[in-house]
């Protein structure tokens, strides 16, 4: 039971539409990278180690900022916050269109990421403060189903432009400065339009709960690890992005095994219309087995989902794609394995929202990111290129792969595949671990943060 009686705010039809759409752009953008590796191999000439590099900073800048927009958030609103941000990404994603040297472009992945770190933050924030608890899950599963959404766009319309040559340059560029021109359209809407009905009512933090950031950031730490869910939440989030920063190099594994584009880009797409449906779909199923459970409904229904990704992990890369095709069941795998993705969303900021006070929701989230996101995501797409290269026999080439020898393409794939099955298989198991912890810890967390909330209300 929620025992936070504040008034929920109310946000108004334009104002969801635009914190949706929010959502969708951030997850937009957020795909190029991905689905442009191959295209940045060949124009840039990069190897896996150096892709991991460049996605590695901008993941890792994301995640350790976000303590920085939570605060934000927490004390002043989102809309502010969250037109800032975009006005940033606006900037940096229009020279990111521009760039050419190497350094320079991981400069500007430091920066996208920057901006990209505010979202998540925000959305915590304008769930908890304007849904109950008990619904948690089915917003939250929404927002991870407008997400995949965003990522689906963007991969039908980037993989065709990619490697295109448009007035003598990649597609790509063009994709980043369209990208750039959208962002700061968003941010000026966002930053009118974007706010609840009682924008006028002081929210956030009062100046007489703390002195100053620092001291913000550190009571906020002090009372998170207090906690011993949350601290293993931090090891649960380190081992869900660790294997999300694998799952970005699923597109580059499908072209080295043969396939065109076009199919490349189906695959991925069934992929993300997975997740699309798990989000809509699952965060209600998770809602419902919460009802039927409030102690442990959340923790079953994630240490299923979880364990069929496993199976389905092992078996979509247990044996290499041969043909230059796909068959009926990798469709199947790949839509089930998106639908599984979801976990993060509908179990995970649920169990957070319910140990965190309603006041410090978006802190609390940044600050698992920080501690939790942003380990994996340096460790494990670095520990990826060491495996692909050095263990696996991953050959290096700007080839076009039309016109790449059969020996260098299929032992390409076949070492992306190896170290993608490797480190999805050890994170997956790993979180199903850690989700056994919960049930013997996650109920009196619970308890005692509504023991608490109770004491501040007296």
């Amino acid at each position: 039971m929620d025992t936070d009686k504040r008034p929920l705010r109310h946000y108004g039809p334009l104002a969801s539409v635009l914190y949706h759409v929010c959502v969708f752009i951030n997850a937009y953008d957020i795909q190029i990278i991905p689905v442009c590796m191959r295209a940045f191999e060949v124009s840039l000439y990069l190897s896996p180690s150096s892709l991991s590099i460049m996605v590695t900073a901008e993941l890792i800048c994301a995640m350790g900022v976000s303590p920085f927009w939570g605060l934000l958030a927490d004390k002043y609103g989102c809309r502010h916050v969250e037109s800032t941000a975009m006005l940033l990404n606006g900037l940096v994603c229009t020279l990111l269109g521009l760039a050419s040297s190497y350094p320079y472009i991981v400069f500007l992945r430091i920066l996208h990421g920057l901006g990209l770190g505010c979202t998540g933050p925000v959305i915590q924030k304008v769930i908890t403060d304007s849904r109950p608890r008990e619904a948690h899950g089915s917003f939250f599963g929404m927002y991870y189903a407008v997400n995949c959404l965003g990522r689906l766009a963007s991969i039908f319309v980037t993989i065709l432009l990619a490697m295109k040559n448009i007035s003598g340059h990649y597609g790509w560029r063009l994709c980043y400065i369209v990208m750039g021109s959208v962002w700061l359209i968003m941010g000026v809407l966002i930053y009118f339009y974007m706010k609840p009905e009682d924008d006028n009512v002081e929210i956030g933090v009062a100046p007489d709960e703390c002195s100053s950031w620092g001291v913000r950031i550190l009571q906020c730490i002090k009372l998170m690890f207090k906690k011993r869910t949350y601290r293993i939440l931090l090891l649960v989030i380190y081992a869900t992005e660790s294997f999300m920063s694998i799952l970005i190099y699923t597109i580059l594994y499908l072209q080295y095994s043969g396939l065109p584009n076009v199919l490349v880009g189906v695959a991925v797409a069934v992929l993300r219309f997975g997740g699309m449906t798990g989000g809509l779909l699952g965060g209600f199923a998770i809602d419902a087995c919460h009802k039927m459970n409030k102690t442990y409904g959340r923790i079953m229904s994630g240490a299923v989902v979880i364990s069929v990704r496993l199976l389905l992990v092992t078996l979509l890369l247990s044996w290499p794609i041969e043909g230059g095709e796909l068959q009926w069941y990798y469709y199947i795998g790949f839509f089930m394995l998106g639908a599984s993705l979801f976990t993060k969303e509908s179990v995970d900021r649920p169990i957070i929202s319910a140990v965190v006070p309603r006041e410090s929701q978006a802190t609390a989230l940044s600050l698992t990111r920080v501690f939790g996101g942003m380990p994996g995501c340096a460790i494990f797409p670095s520990l990826f290129g060491y495996l692909a290269e050095k263990r696996f026999g991953y050959i290096k080439t700007s080839e076009l792969i039309e016109d790449m020898a059969l020996e260098t393409r299929v032992t390409n794939a076949d070492a992306l595949r190896r170290s993608m099955m490797c480190l999805m298989i050890a994170s997956s198991l790993f979180i199903l671990f850690l989700y056994f912890g919960l049930f013997f810890i996650y109920p009196k967390d619970v308890e005692a943060s509504n023991c608490s909330n109770r004491n501040h209300e007296v």
